[in-house]
């Protein structure tokens, strides 16, 4: 974890083995993890040229580009992704993003179905599919995607969760709830099914409930000030006053400046 450290070692690398293109991979991913990301980027960049062959470079790339919402480079790089590697549904996933950043819809659909022409069982593509039907309000159509998904991957916490909110959007809130239930089992760890599920039990009177979803995610979320203002919030309504002060305080060193944390 020490980045800066092993930055400067992987530097001295490439000055010895400066026509190494996997150590030129290596310092942008420390780079990276410095938050340098345009030095990473002019690396990825030159390991990239140097290697044609270095599809972990080249998937990077791409990643760093839609990152950093530069759409036209993320759909250069993803190009030369597919035609190294016309058999990766990675690669049309991306070319996907690249255009939905663009605002071109209908392409980044024609790439997400080339995805699964590949690879029927590939959860990302039904995951943004589903998305995408879900923006056009086609509900029928992105549940088919969902329950592809979990057919190959029951615990797939995306899926999972896009079941709930079409159940939601059904009025069917007892199918939702299981859903949410199933995805906080499963990723206890996860804020957004936890939070989901936190304040289903608030709307519903369910404190007791609320107060133990929220202290999980909470435990496992310790710096987030979603988490712990659900926990301050879940002991207030449980009358647990001395604690819930404690997180209120705890909230506001998180966010000093949040109105909402002060009041």
């Amino acid at each position: 974890g020490d980045y800066s450290k092993g930055s400067e070692y992987i530097e001295q690398a490439v000055e010895l083995a400066p026509d190494e293109a996997s150590l030129r991979a290596q310092l942008a991913m420390a780079f990276l993890g410095e938050g340098k990301s345009s030095e990473a980027e002019a690396m990825l960049e030159s390991a990239t040229e140097m290697n044609s062959d270095l599809i972990r470079a080249d998937i990077v790339l791409v990643q760093l580009y839609l990152r950093n919402n530069e759409y036209d480079k993320a759909l250069a790089a993803a190009e030369v992704l597919a035609k190294k590697r016309p058999d990766a549904p990675l690669a049309y996933n991306f070319l996907a993003a690249a255009y939905a950043g663009k605002g071109e819809r209908v392409k980044s659909r024609e790439q997400l179905e080339k995805a699964l022409e590949i690879s029927p069982t590939f959860s990302s593509a039904h995951i943004n599919l589903a998305r995408m039907d879900l923006q056009d309000g086609n509900g029928a159509a992105a549940r088919l995607h969902y329950e592809a998904v979990l057919k190959n991957s029951p615990d797939h916490l995306n899926a999972m969760l896009g079941m709930a909110t079409l159940d939601e959007m059904a009025g069917r809130l007892s199918e939702a709830l299981t859903w949410l239930k199933k995805a906080h089992q499963a990723h206890p760890e996860a804020l957004q099914p936890g939070l989901r599920l936190y304040r289903q039990y608030i709307a519903t009177g369910e404190r007791l409930k609320a107060l133990q979803v929220a202290r999980t995610v909470a435990d496992a979320n310790p710096k987030s000030p979603a988490a712990i203002e659900a926990l301050a919030t879940s002991q207030l309504v449980n009358d647990d006053l001395n604690n819930a002060m404690v997180n209120y305080e705890k909230l506001v060193e998180l966010s000093p400046d949040s109105a909402q944390a002060n009041l």
